[in-house]
């Protein structure tokens, strides 16, 4: 328990880190972090810097260690913070989503549904919980996973709003808004020229080709990167 405590107490603070760079011009997490993991006593494990953590063991040992401690006459303050946090992650993004797109006209589609890459889990997966969010809010959606059986993500899956895309190859014909939430490897190996001119491709692994950041085809924003002008929207301030 106090392993997976700990792990989930390192990540959330990277994930921090991107929150407050993506409002902030000019930041960028991906330095910050760099710069911390050159020294050996923080190390350049799991301080990405983008959604949250989920999964069947993280979440669970981090509430157990508070549980283990408030029963034996503790109430320690971090463990219970660092759920807290970690759940407001994919609401913040849903806010920033609010700046972006428009819910009128476009189609929102979430990539990658598990809670890591490479696992068909959706267990307290955060992509599920932002495709939630930003149904409860009344966008219209697709989803999609190349391992996630749609059934394991419950109610979500069976919203008049929401679609279980077939391919991937349909949410590029469909969708106009993408936020590559789980990275796996198929989106990575995207270019600009499979999505339509005009769309919005949210990165919140920032895994995408290089070739996103040199291209006026498509408008990419990197959670935890924020230019000025991505600032401003994701504040909704213009």
């Amino acid at each position: 328990m106090a392993y997976n405590s700990f792990m989930t107490t390192k990540v959330t603070f990277a994930n921090m880190i991107a929150e407050v760079c993506s409002r902030t011009p000019e930041a960028d997490v991906d330095r910050i972090t760099g710069a911390l993991g050159m020294d050996s006593k923080v190390g350049n494990k799991l301080i990405k810097g983008s959604i949250g953590y989920g999964g069947p063991c993280w979440p669970r040992d981090n509430r157990a260690f508070l549980r283990f401690a408030q029963l034996n006459g503790y109430a320690p303050m971090l463990p219970k913070a660092v759920d807290d946090m970690n759940l407001a992650i994919p609401i913040s993004i849903a806010d920033a989503v609010d700046g972006m797109a428009n819910k009128d006209k476009d189609i929102v589609v979430v990539l990658g549904l598990s809670y890591k890459p490479n696992t068909p889990l959706a267990v307290e997966s955060q992509p599920v919980m932002l495709a939630e969010a930003l149904a409860e809010r009344g966008y219209n959606m697709m989803l999609h996973d190349p391992m996630v059986d749609p059934q394991s993500i419950g109610e979500l899956g069976r919203r008049s709003n929401v679609h279980i895309a077939q391919s991937l190859d349909e949410c590029l014909a469909k969708g106009t808004f993408f936020i590559v939430a789980t990275p796996h490897g198929a989106y990575s190996k995207l270019s600009p020229e499979d999505f339509k001119v005009g769309s919005t491709v949210l990165d919140c692994w920032r895994s995408m080709d290089a070739r996103f950041q040199t291209q006026d085809r498509v408008e990419y924003v990197r959670w935890g990167i924020s230019g000025k002008r991505a600032v401003k929207r994701m504040a909704g301030n213009d």
